[in-house]
C-alpha cells in the first residue's frame, strides 16, 4: 500500500513538473511570436489600391521594409503550395520588387501620406468645413490631395 502510494506521488510530481517545463516553453514561444508578430507589423507596411489623382496611375501596390522610410513598388508575381518534409502544405508567395516607388509612381508616396493626414485630421476633428475659406489649412490639405481649391461663382 505504502509503495502505491508513493508511486501515485511520485507519477503526480513528474507530471506536474513536465507541465511546468512545458508551460515555460510555450510562454517563452508566444512571448517570441508576440516580439516578431510587433516587429513586422511596425516595420513591414503594404499599400495597395487605385487612384485617379495622379496622371498615369492606376492600381498600385506598395510596400517597406523598414518602418516606412522607402517604398518600394511591388509585384505578387506567383502562387504555389509546397509539400514539406513532414507532409504538410505551406503557401509561398513569389515577391517582385519593381524599384522605388517614387521612380515608378512618382508623387504617389507623397499623395499617400497627404490622404493619411486629411483621414487623420477628419477622424480628430470631424468633416472638413472650410472655415477659414480657401486660403485656410483645411483648403490646403485638400490641395494636398490633388483636389483644386476655390471660390464658389
Amino acid at each position: 500500500m505504502t509503495n502505491s502510494i508513493i508511486a501515485v506521488v511520485s507519477a503526480l510530481v513528474v507530471v506536474f513538473a513536465l507541465s511546468y517545463l512545458d508551460y515555460r516553453r510555450l510562454s517563452k514561444q508566444l512571448k517570441s511570436s508576440a516580439r516578431d508578430l510587433g516587429h513586422y507589423r511596425r516595420n513591414i507596411l503594404r499599400k495597395s489600391g487605385c487612384t485617379s489623382l495622379l496622371a498615369g496611375v492606376s492600381n498600385y501596390t506598395i510596400e517597406s521594409f523598414d518602418g516606412g522610410r522607402n517604398w518600394y513598388a511591388v509585384k505578387d508575381t506567383s502562387l504555389e503550395t509546397v509539400r514539406e518534409k513532414d507532409g504538410s502544405y505551406r503557401r509561398e508567395f513569389t515577391l517582385e520588387i519593381l524599384g522605388k516607388a517614387e521612380d515608378i509612381y512618382p508623387g504617389l508616396v507623397e499623395h499617400l501620406a497627404a490622404m493619411d493626414r486629411l483621414a487623420h485630421y477628419a477622424t480628430s476633428y470631424g468633416p472638413l468645413s472650410l472655415a477659414s475659406g480657401v486660403n485656410g489649412p483645411e483648403a490646403e490639405m485638400l490641395r494636398d490631395i490633388g483636389l483644386t481649391v476655390r471660390e464658389a461663382a
